[in-house]
């Protein structure tokens, strides 16, 4: 299985031809350099992603591997806009989870990590925590 280093810099063209390869393979591994997702996901674990099709196939919560600029990131989905002529991704780390990420297209998904996904748990906990930072 194809290992990508997400700690390289990165390009559209590069994610395109990544893209392919998780389709005809249907997954790759992920190395992760960042502690932007921990406790759940840490520096150096290695996460299995799949491809996604669509934005439909993209759900809040799910975890995502998207490019932004040059380089790759780890976060979660918050909040999915389907327009006629353009659709965008809000995503938040786990670091840093009441403060969107800058919004993403459905073009900058790499894919969806298969491993570990955020739990019940832990999406509650999300809710309740933007829910009581927005009302201070």
């Amino acid at each position: 299985m194809e290992l990508l280093d997400t700690s390289l810099p990165f390009e559209a063209q590069s994610l395109k031809s990544y893209k392919v390869l998780i389709k005809n393979t249907r997954e790759i591994t992920c190395r992760i350099v960042s502690d932007s997702m921990e406790p759940l996901i840490r520096i150096g674990d290695r996460v299995r992603v799949e491809c996604v099709d669509t934005i439909k196939s993209i759900k809040p919560f799910d975890i995502v591997i998207f490019l932004n600029q040059d380089k790759l990131f780890c976060h979660f989905v918050w909040n999915i806009s389907i327009g006629e002529k353009s659709s965008q991704i809000l995503t938040r780390s786990l670091k840093n989870p009441h403060h969107n990420d800058l919004p993403t297209t459905p073009d900058q998904i790499l894919g969806r990590v298969l491993h570990p996904q955020l739990s019940r748990r832990t999406r509650l906990w999300l809710i309740l925590k933007t829910l009581f930072k927005n009302s201070q």
